[in-house]
């Protein structure tokens, strides 16, 4: 399956995963896959998120994926 991230998101993800590789390289393969796991899982429309209001007054869904937050 193939996602499309915002260049923020990505740069975003990359850092976390940067910060983690050089501190636990199994930590940073494990919030990958999770952060992967809840796209797959999106894509598939296995779930909703809960609904929040962004400062620009945008209603989204959002899925948290520790430390990060799907939006």
């Amino acid at each position: 399956m193939r996602f499309l991230l915002a260049p923020l998101a990505e740069q975003d993800l990359e850092t976390q995963l940067d910060f983690l590789l050089a501190r636990s390289p199994h930590a940073a393969e494990s919030m990958l896959e999770s952060v992967l796991d809840v796209l797959a899982r999106l894509a598939n429309g296995e779930f909703d998120g809960r609904e929040v209001v962004l400062r620009s007054g945008a209603r989204v869904h959002r899925w948290p994926v520790p430390p990060l937050v799907i939006y």
